[in-house]
């Protein structure tokens, strides 16, 4: 008797799933706690990067900041989408118009509508580069409008009248019209993506560098940016996939074009008032003589007798995380604005004792515009009675005996001196 060529199917062995990653398994079994975790060890990442653009690091322990990682995750994360909307908001309204417009579905619609504001912004950008006069509210702005709006009127004319009856919509005498409208208001959301890349690279990028590095950044920038939203209007994922990998990407690609890769740990600590805050400082005796150490012949801070606190103003408070706080003192910048970017090494980050700074006002973040004593190299204080600038007085006050000229010059009434003769003693 032959064997049987062709056994019964339930004679095989069920093809088994191979089996899944502990990490993975882990995480579908504790989702909050997994999601706590990847929280920490994120916030814990960016505080790290923020010491190590500080230059300093103080005595911390992440177990005893509690919640803090997790805010500076949470700030970061929301800080990075609103920099990067730029590198998704065009994809994601051409995602979901796929239903309501059909017609503008198919993958050249896409490149259509990005070309005008790619090759405008670019343009733009490589305008800005050569001349830094040129600014979004001049007629070279509304060039790529212009482009779009000529070039959604031939395409809105010359569009076949039996695809309107297939999509089931009219195909009238006035139907171009519509068509127009949708593709121009389509495409200025393509367009506005690249001056929002604009904005948002100028934002970013120092101030101190290059306008031929602000131009080759900014046109890379943008070609990142509409490069993420193709990739968003395009790839078959999830949304929220794709966002998940598109807010990272655009972030690195905006640090990696302004070259400023201290901005996002900065503008976090920042917003969280843990640190680069402009304060009014309330120091002590020791803080005073830390202070006054570290700026060399410049007397920044002054106890009168009798007082437990002195004033140091204006200065940075660069990090109140952990013990010691770290203060930055600053001289003027050439045009006047305060604090310098790169001030000397030795007054950028002053360690101070925690007990030694126990209250601040925070000052306007408004800097002059043009400031006595600006380029000087003198370090900026109130303790200064020759700067007059109005900013210095508006912030911090008149300095400890200050004097009015006016007072001084002004004569003493005679009920003034009857009162001061009698109300003063006789020298012995």
């Amino acid at each position: 008797m032959e064997p049987d060529k062709k056994p019964s199917r339930r004679n095989h062995a069920e093809k088994k799933e191979p089996p899944k990653p502990w990490w993975l398994k882990h995480a579908q079994e504790n989702p909050f706690k997994t999601a706590g975790a990847v929280v920490t060890v994120v916030g814990s990442l960016i505080l790290l990067a923020f010491f190590w653009q500080l230059g300093e690091s103080p005595d911390y322990d992440l177990a005893s900041f509690g919640a803090v990682p997790m805010a500076i995750a949470v700030v970061g994360a929301v800080l990075s989408a609103s920099l990067t909307g730029c590198a998704f908001i065009a994809g994601m309204i051409h995602r979901g118009n796929k239903t309501g417009l059909a017609w503008l579905s198919p993958g050249w619609t896409v490149v259509f509508l990005m070309a005008p504001g790619l090759v405008g912004s670019i343009a733009l950008a490589i305008c800005m580069g050569i001349d830094p006069s040129i600014k979004l509210s001049t007629w070279t702005a509304w060039t790529p409008f212009g482009l779009l709006g000529l070039a959604s009127l031939v395409v809105a004319l010359i569009h076949p009248k039996s695809e309107d009856q297939a999509a089931g919509q009219a195909a009238g005498k006035w139907a171009w019209s519509r068509r127009f409208g949708e593709l121009v208001g389509f495409g200025s959301v393509w367009v506005l993506a690249g001056y929002l890349a604009l904005l948002t690279f100028s934002a970013v990028f120092p101030r101190d560098r290059s306008q031929v590095d602000f131009g080759l950044g900014l046109v890379f920038w943008i070609a990142c940016c509409y490069a993420l939203n193709l990739m968003v209007a395009w790839a078959p994922r999830n949304v929220f996939v794709l966002l998940l990998a598109t807010i990272p990407l655009g972030t690195l690609g905006l640090l990696s074009s302004t070259g400023n890769w201290a901005a996002i740990p900065k503008a976090i600590v920042s917003s969280l008032g843990l640190g680069e805050i402009p304060v009014k400082l309330s120091v002590t005796k020791d803080g005073c003589e830390y202070l006054n150490k570290a700026a060399g012949d410049r007397v920044v801070c002054r106890m009168s007798p009798g007082d437990k606190t002195a004033t140091v103003c204006p200065a940075m408070l660069r990090s109140r995380i952990g013990s010691p706080f770290f203060i930055g003192l600053s001289a003027y910048e050439d045009d006047g604005r305060w604090p310098q970017l790169h001030p000397p090494k030795r007054l950028e980050a002053i360690s101070v004792p925690k007990a030694d700074a126990p209250s601040w006002t925070q000052l306007s973040r408004v800097m002059p515009k043009a400031a006595a004593g600006a380029a000087s190299g003198v370090i900026v204080t109130y303790l200064d009675s020759s700067d007059q600038g109005a900013w210095l007085r508006e912030q911090c006050g008149r300095s400890p005996g200050a004097v009015s000229s006016q007072a001084a010059l002004a004569p003493a009434s005679p009920a003034s001196a009857t009162a001061s003769a009698v109300g003063s003693k006789p020298a012995p």
